[in-house]
């Protein structure tokens, strides 16, 4: 037989108090076992990345472009266990014990992005407020020095070699000026004579022209070097030095530029740095130059196809760094040749003018070396200082006055929903168990015998406060009449 709806509401309303009970049951222990829960509290702070070259990648991402993932991976980093661990460390938190403040500090560690922005909400849980805000402020912190000291990762090394070599020089001007007191003393010859210290002078300015060369091919091959592994991360590295090395287009120019720099070197010893001749030959080297980057750019493009903002961006940057190699190396192959020519002139002077000059000269190129390594190890400190983190706090956490958890109401209500839930359920369940023969129907379908009558079942109230009058109940096919 098939159920009606008012079926469905006379089940429900014959079980109401089981309903009721179980309702109030479950409300009751849902209220008071929430109250005795350990409140949660959560501190939140809003930080801004900011990327590099944003408006030139922001208009590849309005033309269809690759959006950028540099955000998602910020995101990944702030969820990474080294980054917690310096969190801890921070917070003088003990970092291997896996059950204790540290443990519980990293499972309530949630990042998320915000969609169509720079900006992630990072969020800290703890039982003391106090102790979520602090680890928040303490995440952002780690994640700010870590970017920091990422992008100081090429000047870095750069400082670094410029004050190995400042030992290094220092420890050789110690010598050659010992070296030129020694001989002096020896050979009875105080000073070198006009002709050779003119030589000197020239070589001096050569060697420490070519120390230049090659503190700035240094500092532009780590500044490539740093691309190529950004580059590599982005699935495939773009830049061969091989390949450019061996073009011939790029070796011809290479070339030019050696040359030119020789020429510059050699207007410089009878013109000022402002004449015409010196003014032609530097707007030479410069079209070389470009003509030089052109053809690089040219090179790489036709082995590498990407249409990733970010990637082409890196690309040109490492583009320029390798230009800039290749321009240091002319020049210092120049350097090299002007410096050999000007060791053929010390040769043909006397013996002990020789020697004499050689060591002044050592001692001069020293001087002067350690001199513009101090001047670059100073610019190299200034720059690492001033470089900063990809990272802007816009707001940071507080400690937060309201627990997130428990929330008593929402509790409540849910367990109120469940208990009309089940008690609904076990009381279609109970009357479902329920096999008695109940209605008219009942036993036509289950006897198959026809129904000739209904005796109701009479209940006789208060006939004193109801003037003696007799109230009967309706037909309920049940009760001490039964069915016949």
């Amino acid at each position: 037989m098939e159920l009606e709806l008012k079926d469905y509401i006379k089940i429900v309303w014959k079980r109401r108090w089981l309903i009721a009970s179980i309702f109030v049951v479950c409300v009751i222990a849902a209220y008071f076992i929430s109250g005795a829960m350990t409140p949660v509290y959560r501190a939140s702070t809003k930080i801004l990345i900011k990327t590099a070259g944003a408006g030139q990648f922001d208009l590849f991402d309005q033309l269809g472009g690759t959006v950028r993932n540099q955000v998602q991976n910020y995101v990944e980093i702030l969820k990474s266990r080294s980054l917690a661990k310096s969190m801890g460390e921070s917070m003088g938190l003990d970092i291997t014990d896996k059950t204790g403040r540290f443990a519980a500090l990293r499972k309530g560690i949630s990042v998320q992005p915000i969609q169509g922005s720079d900006t992630i909400d990072v969020n800290v849980e703890s039982t003391d407020p106090l102790e979520a805000a602090t680890a928040a402020n303490a995440l952002v912190e780690a994640f700010k020095k870590r970017t920091q000291y990422e992008n100081q990762a090429d000047v870095r090394a750069a400082r670094e070699f410029i004050e190995e070599q400042l030992l290094t020089v220092q420890g050789q001007l110690g010598e050659a000026e010992n070296s030129v007191q020694a001989y002096q003393s020896e050979a009875g010859v105080v000073q070198p004579t006009q002709e050779a210290a003119a030589i000197i002078n020239r070589l001096t300015q050569l060697e420490t022209a070519r120390a230049e060369a090659e503190v700035a091919i240094f500092e532009a091959e780590a500044r490539r070097e740093e691309l190529e592994r950004q580059l590599s991360e982005r699935e495939q590295t773009v830049i061969s030095s091989q390949t450019l090395s061996e073009n011939p287009v790029v070796a011809q120019y290479r070339k030019a530029l050696a040359d030119l720099q020789i020429q510059r070197a050699q207007a410089l010893e009878k013109y000022a740095s402002h004449h015409p001749v010196v003014a032609a030959i530097d707007g030479q080297i410069a079209d070389i130059e470009k003509r030089l980057a052109a053809e690089i750019e040219r090179v790489i493009s036709t082995e590498t196809v990407t249409l990733n903002p970010v990637r082409q961006a890196l690309i040109q940057q490492a583009l320029q760094a390798e230009s800039e190699v290749i321009a240091a190396q002319a020049r210092r192959d120049g350097l090299d040749r002007m410096i050999g020519e000007a060791e053929k002139q010390i040769s043909r002077l006397p013996s002990q003018e020789v020697q004499l000059t050689r060591l002044i000269r050592n001692r001069s190129v020293l001087e002067n070396i350690y001199i513009m390594l101090m001047e670059k190890l100073e610019e190299f400190r200034i720059s690492e200082e001033m470089t900063t983190a990809d990272v802007q706090v816009i707001d940071p956490a507080e400690i937060p006055e309201t627990p997130i958890k428990p929330r008593k109401m929402m509790n409540t209500a849910v367990a109120g929903f469940l208990a009309l839930f089940i008690g609904c359920s076990l009381a279609f369940l109970l009357e479902y168990m329920d096999t008695s023969i109940k209605t008219a129907q009942d036993v036509q379908q289950y006897l198959g015998l026809p129904v000739l009558g209904l005796i109701p079942s009479a209940k006789l109230e208060s006939q004193i406060s109801k003037g003696n009058k007799t109230r009967f109940s309706k037909p309920t096919g049940r009760g001490a009449g039964g069915y016949n």
